[in-house]
């Protein structure tokens, strides 16, 4: 895998952030920017992608990711890679920019995005 030197100092807060990332997907994903606001009836919703939902869950939202936040995005960029959506030949890009053309394609779906989260998530429980 092309993030094989991933750092192994993965703690019970990376698994947390990864679940609490995932959830701002399901309760609204989108495209081509981190966050977007979102109006419907009168409620104020927020559609993340997959790195502003990292960067919500590890940062409060700010503009630099924390450790944290980037071992998340090379375990997505992994889970990717390996699940065949892009090849290893084609991505020399770093972690961020194979996960951000993986949520940003245009024919991508909230729920190709989620089994993304879904699998690192069972990845990282079986490895406890």
């Amino acid at each position: 895998m092309p993030f094989d030197s991933l750092p192994s100092t993965e703690t019970d807060t990376d698994l947390a952030a990864l679940i609490e990332a995932r959830n701002l997907v399901s309760q609204g994903w989108g495209q081509f920017a981190r966050r977007q606001k979102k109006m419907r009836s009168f409620k104020v919703r927020y559609e993340y992608c997959m790195v502003g939902a990292i960067a919500e869950a590890t940062t409060q939202g700010a503009t630099r990711l924390d450790a944290c936040g980037v071992r998340l995005l090379y375990r997505l960029a992994n889970e990717i890679v390996a699940s065949g959506h892009c090849s290893e030949e084609r991505w020399t890009y770093d972690a961020g920019s194979i996960v951000i053309c993986f949520n940003d394609w245009e024919h991508r779906k909230q729920e190709h995005v989620l089994s993304i989260f879904d699998q690192v998530i069972a990845r990282m429980q079986a490895s406890r």
